[in-house]
């Protein structure tokens, strides 16, 4: 397989189990050699709530919350923490490491992927945004169950 060559999928809004399930197959393909490194952009058919490979449904979510608003847990299959998906476009890339256009480790290859979605953010004239993990008085908060709640040190 070149490493150059990049496949792209679209997909509209699906099941998050789906979601997670086809993000699951293109990892296995791509990491057999049978695919290539792929950008799939893909939508939620309706509220979903996605928790991290490790992340314990029990103590950090709400499960009777979510059952009365009728959002489904789907645990992804990668680390992190709680997502609520709804009305975005959600990314996933995959790429074997090393990877001609990334660095040879996961937190170069993320902080690369980082610096492509900022920079193509501001090309749309979306201002780049400092995140800290800090509250206004330099005092780091308490941890959250939610993945974008603080900064990923890589």
């Amino acid at each position: 397989m070149n490493p150059s060559t990049w496949r792209l999928i679209e997909d509209g809004p699906e099941d998050g189990r789906l979601n997670m399930a086809i993000d699951r197959a293109i990892l296995t393909a791509c990491d057999n050699g049978q695919a290539p490194a792929t950008l799939r952009l893909y939508g939620w058919d309706k509220p979903t709530l996605t928790i991290g490979y490790s992340q314990n449904e029990f103590k950090d979510i709400d499960r009777t919350q979510c059952e009365r608003k009728n959002i489904p847990i789907v645990r992804r299959f990668t680390g992190g923490r709680a997502l609520l998906h709804q009305y975005e476009l959600t990314y996933s890339l995959i790429a074997p490491i090393p990877h001609c256009q990334f660095p040879g480790n996961l937190a170069g290859a993320f902080g690369a992927v980082s610096k492509a979605v900022i920079d193509s953010l501001e090309k749309l004239g979306v201002p780049q945004l400092e995140i800290a993990g800090k509250d206004k008085k330099g005092k780091r908060r308490k941890r959250s169950p939610a993945c974008f709640s603080t900064a990923n040190h890589w």
